[in-house]
């Protein structure tokens, strides 16, 4: 028998540091107990959502997943980066909008903040790397050498991707031309598919799961990864999205860790996840929409003390 619903006072700090990362000061906790309203509990949601906190907790959370750093990128660019991801998620910005904003940014800073995602990689292994590990949950570094030893991703799978990001380049800032760190990012649309280093073959640009798109000569080809990546038919993106959301309220994902998702490591609840995952996409990837169905479900308002059956 699961233990029972927490009181009012735990429910409001819990979700208090997870949502905005402070506790309630006293006059709030007042407040809230004092309420006698049956669904307080989601208005203080709905509360906490619009407080400038929410947005500082939650943008630096999307800074670190996305290495927004100094460490490699001018300050200038990190700034405006930062900048942009605060709007964001001031803003609710659907996840798949900002998944393919965040992928398909050129040129400087200002005029395209997000270009900056791609000033913190090294070359295009990099970006895949990082874009899939934080948009799919799966870490693909293994198969850049040789079949993924726990899972069905080969070298084919791996520069496939790489094609959709090789065509990036970057270039010294004009206009800053003694930071060294401070660049521009530029689009070689000439530029062939990745080299597959076993078989010495060209790859065609390949989605996770072996569909190879057709794309018109020199397009962009990251646009066609990011409309790919952030649709409600990849299997992969809404649902590791909804388990990372999960994890910041449970401290481990339903698939954890959570950027390491393979058929080697399955979801603990699968019928969880899949229903998280469908209303996630059903509400147009409402972040949240989905932050308020996990704060307010039973599950995140139990007590910690145990009762006689499952201590």
């Amino acid at each position: 028998t699961p233990s029972g619903l927490a009181d009012d006072a735990t429910y409001l700090r819990r979700a208090y540091i997870d949502l905005i990362g402070l506790q309630p000061k006293p006059e709030e906790f007042a407040a809230f107990i004092a309420d006698r309203s049956p669904n307080k509990r989601e208005k203080v949601i709905d509360t906490l959502f619009s407080r400038s906190e929410f947005v500082d907790h939650w943008s630096l959370k999307w800074g670190d997943l996305l290495q927004n750093s100094r460490t490699t990128v001018s300050e200038p660019a990190v700034y405006a980066f930062r900048e942009w991801i605060r709007s964001s998620v001031a803003s609710n910005m659907p996840l798949d909008d900002f998944a393919r904003q965040v992928l398909t940014g050129r040129g400087s800073f200002r005029n395209s903040p997000t270009s900056t995602y791609y000033l913190v990689s090294a070359d295009e292994n990099d970006t895949l790397q990082r874009a899939t590990q934080v948009f799919c949950g799966m870490r693909m570094l293994c198969a850049k050498c040789h079949p993924h030893p726990f899972e069905n991703w080969t070298q084919v799978d791996y520069y496939g991707l790489a094609s959709f990001f090789n065509q990036v380049r970057t270039k010294q800032d004009p206009l800053l031309a003694t930071d060294r760190k401070a660049k521009v990012v530029l689009l070689d649309t000439t530029q062939g598919f990745a080299r597959n280093p076993r078989t010495n073959q060209l790859q065609p640009p390949r989605f996770l799961g072996g569909i190879e798109p057709k794309i018109a000569p020199n397009a962009d080809r990251r646009k066609v990864y990011a409309n790919w990546l952030a649709s409600a038919e990849n299997p992969f993106f809404a649902k590791s999205i909804t388990n990372r959301i999960w994890s910041y309220f449970f401290s481990r994902g339903i698939v954890d860790p959570v950027d390491d998702v393979r058929t080697t490591n399955p979801p603990i609840n699968p019928d969880l996840l899949n229903a998280l995952t469908a209303d996630f996409i059903k509400h147009d990837f409402n972040v949240r929409h989905l932050m308020k169905q996990i704060v307010t479900s039973q599950t995140y308002q139990r007590s910690t003390i145990p009762n006689a059956s499952n201590k």
